[in-house]
């Protein structure tokens, strides 16, 4: 039996990005991950983790530009005017 982990991983955009690397790292060592909780940019990471679309997700910010995050973000645009959506437009378009 896999020894078994919970994690709790911090916050702030690049360290929630950062998560993404402590999850593969710890998947490659073959424990396994029971739980997740995190904040902010970690919530998000560890909810797609929890998900089973963390792989998804990863490929989605690896091709995102500069452009593409400033779009994701600006109210005016197609996309930042719908706050119902439970991911990132682009995501969903791409990923449902």
């Amino acid at each position: 039996m896999p020894a078994r982990v919970a994690l709790a991983l911090g916050s702030g955009g690049a360290r929630g990005y950062a998560d993404i690397g402590v999850i593969d790292e710890i998947r490659r060592r073959a424990r396994q991950i029971v739980s997740v909780a995190g904040s902010s940019m970690a919530a998000v990471v560890g909810g797609m983790f929890a998900a089973g679309q963390l792989d998804h997700y990863t490929q989605w910010v690896l091709g995102l530009t500069q452009r593409g995050v400033l779009r994701e973000l600006d109210p005016l645009s197609a996309r930042g005017r719908d706050q119902r959506r439970a991911c990132p437009g682009s995501y969903c378009r791409v990923h449902r």
